[in-house]
């Protein structure tokens, strides 16, 4: 992604991008610094939904934690100034019996663990006044286009202290998106950018068929790890891109097939035209017509118009 499209998410979709960028961090991806896969850092849920001691629900943004260190962070994105009284109470009576019982983290993971606050640096003043007018010593990461840093309270664990203590470069113009490219929040044709090129790489695969689990899965690599509320919020989604493209502008080369659902895992649509069927000398002007019909089908998402598809984009 191009810098002006990540400045541009940095202001826009910080949560998402803040998703993205430690899951990779914790995985090692290639342009982001190392520090915390080094110290044995993993991933194990997104929004996962527990309670703490009191009953009171409990959903981190992302849950990470490293066995070498027995630490577990669990990490609370805040793209504006304000901080959730509540929420912050909530969090602070969490305990490591919960992580274990409820989260299922094992007891060697989260000896010890930190409800960690990541923050715009611009309201990181604001941040700050939440955290201390409410006597947390939650750790509070400031987070700019090039770096973030630790600006209020430590970790319980040295290491990740050092870690972002003055700061830890990480160049969000290069930093991936891909392992939640959107989510239950972004627009249906946000979604349709990246869901209906996938469906003509499954044609390039020669494809019959594809469900809408395959489809899922394949698009989130940390699929298995969401929470199974947000699992059904994304699904509905990319079923939702699914549904028109097939009713509407792509209705000539998908369609649904309730006839195959019953073995199947759910919704499952046939691929009906396919490019690579055609002889080699009409393939080139079938790509072309899928690009426009994507275009158009963007279009119509995006502005709740639909204009009359032109039927000499599809050749004979």
């Amino acid at each position: 992604m191009q810098s002006t499209a990540m400045s541009d998410l940095y202001s826009s979709n910080f949560n998402l991008l803040m998703l993205n960028v430690w899951i990779g961090m914790c995985k090692g991806t290639r342009g982001l610094p190392r520090d915390l896969i080094d110290l044995g850092y993993q991933n194990f849920w997104i929004e996962y939904r527990f309670t703490n001691q009191e009953g009171d629900a409990i959903v981190p943004e992302l849950i990470i934690g490293s066995e070498r260190l027995g630490h577990t962070m669990l990490l609370e994105w805040k793209s504006g100034a304000n901080l959730d009284d509540d929420q912050l109470q909530r969090y602070s009576k969490v305990s490591t019996a919960d992580l274990v019982a409820k989260a299922f983290l094992k007891s060697s993971v989260c000896v010890t663990f930190d409800v960690t606050v990541v923050g715009k640096e611009k309201f990181v003043d604001r941040l700050k006044i939440g955290l201390t007018k409410g006597s947390h010593s939650f750790p509070l990461i400031s987070v700019t286009p090039s770096y973030m840093a630790l600006v209020l309270n430590s970790f319980k664990r040295s290491e990740p202290t050092s870690t972002f203590t003055p700061r830890l470069d990480v160049d969000l113009t290069v930093a991936p998106i891909g392992f939640v490219p959107f989510s239950e929040e972004s627009e249906l044709w946000e979604i349709a950018e990246i869901v209906m090129p996938h469906v003509v790489h499954l044609m390039m695969k020669r494809e019959a068929t594809f469900t809408l689990g395959d489809v899922c899965s394949q698009l989130l690599p940390v699929w298995k790890i969401m929470d199974d509320c947000k699992q059904g919020q994304v699904r509905e989604k990319i079923k939702g891109v699914l549904v028109e493209a097939s009713k509407n502008e792509f209705r000539r080369y998908i369609g649904r097939n309730r006839g195959l659902e019953g073995r199947t895992d759910g919704p499952t649509w046939e691929i009906k035209r396919n490019p690579l069927d055609l002889s080699s000398t009409k393939r080139s002007s079938e790509y072309k017509a899928l690009q426009k019909l994507q275009k158009a089908f963007l279009k119509a998402l995006k502005t709740g118009k639909r204009d009359p598809i032109q039927e000499d984009l599809f050749e004979s």
